[in-house]
């Protein structure tokens, strides 16, 4: 048998990234031009680049470099046609792919070049680097690649709104089932990068300063981009290409600097002499530096140029072509690019989804990008004259929530309690408050027995909405009894009787279970945020801490929160998680209004010196602070005669009073007043709604109260017993 070969091609070179076992193909395939030419004119349609994508398996090929974002999803799409189609052993070929960047429905819109969408209420946290948005970008990205894994996934740019910390470990958690984010990997034991894609090519060496001497002494494969910088490597600046043209007369438009020109004309003349093509000089130099430069393929012969087995430089050679640009000049002089968008935004594992990961890591953060042609016909302004709902960051964390959030204790049945909405209400509630930008909902295993978890779980699927693009927060601890008209904080006994052992308090069992039957109810395959709905004296705060923690890592779960407790409480499972390396608490939800300002003595300033975010109940006090007080509520009328009745002291009733004293100056509700000045202390207010007009008076933003008017309201205020931690 003879294992020669006809055929006068090079072959395919293999290479291992970096220092781990991956190997690559050199080169590899940059699928960012194929996708959809409404999203930039160069982009090659479906049709060609199938066959494109053929042609390079059929050379030996077997990488291919594609990110969620580009032609908006198309790319990926693209790719995992064509291994459907071809009947590629997914196994043989390698998918790297990117998060990060927001993708949107229009494939025509360049969302990079469009930051307000990520303040649009279906794209918060569907962008960026926190949890959240890692985990729904891979999940998006699986889809449209119909595969069950990503080989290498590259997070596309660093967030500088979201802790490293919660970045890796959500990066972590997903391989399981920047120098700085590297340390906090290497610490915890988390996962760590195997490579670097950014840009570099003769005509930009900036990476050479800092990057690519951290990722060779670290053993982090470089895949960089643009080695051939669009083209200018593979032509004489005086040739007329498709990419040189499209881009004539636009700010993307190339200026080139002497240097430059002198180094495109010495790649030109490397070339005559060698008998080469400009593109097989260009990718020879990079080839002696870098694992395996990421190629852009616009034709069979872009292709083949670009395999370079055996092609080398000599080091004269190399420092020719390298001369006129001097990288050793002083930091300052040099512009660095494409390290930062112009936007900063803001399950577990259920499958074997990633085997590596990457970095596209910056050193420093100037705002220019890819080399994009702007879309400039989309608007985004609004007709109606409604003010739009804000989304803040939860703590220091990377995840954001809507303001206000909406409180979900009176959706349910009101065999719980009289003043309860069913299902029959509620349901429309939800879908207006969805309507108006509201993507955020609190509920409670023991809201309504489980039946608050069931109303939303029955709205998000009458309404269709995407599970991805609503945040759901739920609680654990309470009892669910299997009768929706028992209030089981009233029957403490409960808890000793058989069916009811170990379905209640903080324990590992009690955690797990009450999870698995929130996320039965709520029809969900994972939780946004889990909160403890109380502190558990009975059950050590590590085992409490380590449930919640595994929890996350399972994926079942992404963040974690607390509600109702005392500082020194909260500061104890606060620091079993921090000492043990565990998943730490991002939310606390105690009770918080101008009528009950205990938490500001230690609970307030605590969260705020840990940056944990603050979503306090009762911010309206059951209406309190929404009404004068002679005048008759359903709550007030409910309560009235019973051991829950409202008593006012003298100072509740001077607070109410000036709440509706600065309304009626304002000209605003008083609801609006009380939520004005919560809004100015904490990240989010949980406002139940029970009507239209309460859901749009929850809705203020832009109103802001001045210094003094916030000193007249808490004048009044004398310190009261604390409540509701029991």
């Amino acid at each position: 048998m003879s294992a020669k070969t006809e055929t006068t091609q090079p072959p395919v070179e293999y290479r291992r990234v970096g220092k781990s076992g991956l190997r690559v193909s050199v080169p590899i395939v940059g699928a960012m031009s194929f996708g959809n030419s409404k999203w930039a004119p160069w982009v090659i349609n479906e049709d060609k680049a199938l066959l494109l994508l053929k042609a390079a398996w059929d050379r030996g090929v077997t990488t291919i470099d594609t990110a969620n974002l580009y032609s908006n999803g198309e790319s990926e799409r693209i790719v995992g046609t064509f291994l459907k189609q071809y009947n590629i052993p997914r196994h043989r070929i390698l998918i790297l792919t990117k998060c990060f960047g927001l993708v949107t429905e229009d494939i025509s819109v360049s969302a990079f070049l469009h930051p307000e969408l990520n303040n649009q209420r279906d794209n918060v946290n569907q962008s960026g680097l926190s949890r959240a948005a890692n985990f729904n970008a891979v999940d998006a990205s699986l889809a449209r690649l119909q595969t069950p894994y990503i080989d290498l996934l590259q997070i596309h740019r660093f967030d500088p709104q979201t802790p490293q910390a919660e970045t890796m470990k959500a990066l972590h958690d997903l391989v399981s089932s920047v120098l700085g984010a590297k340390h906090i990997a290497e610490i915890n034991g988390w996962t760590q990068f195997v490579s670097m894609q950014n840009e570099y090519s003769l005509l930009y060496r900036e990476e050479e300063r800092e990057m690519i001497p951290y990722c060779n002494a670290h053993g982090i494969g470089l895949i960089p981009w643009g080695p051939l910088q669009a083209g200018d490597l593979s032509y004489s600046i005086a040739q007329s290409t498709a990419r040189r043209e499209s881009a004539k007369g636009t700010p993307f438009e190339r200026k080139y600097s002497e240097a430059d020109k002198k180094i495109i004309s010495r790649v030109e003349e490397v070339a005559a002499k060698r008998g080469w093509t400009m593109s097989q000089v260009a990718l020879a130099w990079i080839d002696k530096k870098v694992s395996s430069p990421i190629v852009g393929i616009s034709s069979p012969e872009r292709l083949e140029a670009a395999i370079i087995t055996g092609k080398e430089l000599t080091d004269e050679e190399v420092k020719y072509l390298e001369e006129p640009r001097n990288v050793t000049r002083p930091f300052v002089n040099s512009v660095i690019r494409r390290h930062a968008s112009q936007y900063y935004i803001y399950e577990g594992c259920h499958h074997p989804l990633l085997r590596h990961w990457n970095l596209n890591f910056p050193l420093l953060l100037i705002v220019i990008i890819f080399t994009f042609t702007p879309n400039t016909t989309m608007s985004t302004k609004t007709e109606t004259t409604q003010p739009p709902v804000e989304y803040r960051r939860l703590g220091k964390s990377g995840l954001r929530v809507s303001v206000p959030i909406v409180g979900a204790m009176s959706f349910g049945s009101d065999r719980w309690q009289p003043w309860v909405i069913n299902e029959d209400k509620a349901i429309p509630l939800l879908k207006a408050a969805w309507d108006r930008g509201v993507t955020t909902i609190d509920t409670a295993n023991v809201y309504s027995n489980g039946e608050s978890e069931r109303v939303v779980a029955k709205f998000l699927k009458k309404y269709n909405i995407p599970r991805h693009r609503i945040l759901i927060l739920t609680k654990c601890y309470g009892l669910v009894h299997d009768d929706l008209g028992v209030r089981t904080h009233t029957v403490p006994e409960l808890r000793q009787q058989r069916d009811y052992v170990n379905q209640s308090g903080l324990s590992r069992a009690a955690i797990f279970n009450a999870v698995d039957a929130s996320l039965a109810r709520l029809e969900t395959p994972y939780i946004d945020l889990l909160q403890i709905h109380r502190f558990d004296p009975d059950t050590p705060p590590a085992e409490t801490m380590k449930a919640l923690h595994d929890l996350v890592s399972s994926g079942k779960v992404r963040y974690i929160g607390a509600s109702s407790m005392r500082a020194w409480q909260f500061s104890e499972l606060n620091h079993a998680a921090e000492v043990n390396g565990w998943t730490p608490f991002i939310s606390m939800q105690n009770e918080y209004s101008l009528l009950y300002r205990e938490e500001e003595r230690e609970m307030i300033p605590y969260c705020n010196a840990h940056g944990i975010g603050l979503i306090p109940w009762g911010p309206l006090q059951a209406g309190d602070l929404s009404y004068p007080i002679t005048q008759s509520t359903a709550r007030r009328d409910a309560t009235k005669g019973t051991p829950n009745e409202r008593k006012y002291s003298e100072a509740d009733k001077a607070i109410i009073s000036r709440v509706e004293e600065v309304a009626a100056k304002r000209g605003w509700t008083m609801s609006q007043v009380a939520l004005a000045w919560i809004n100015s202390k904490v990240s989010s207010p949980i406002v139940g709604m029970s009507s239209p007009e309460r859901l749009e008076a929850a809705i203020i933003t832009g109103k802001e109260l001045t210094a003094e008017e916030v000193k007249y309201l808490e004048e009044p205020y004398v310190p009261k017993v604390v409540r509701g931690h029991a």
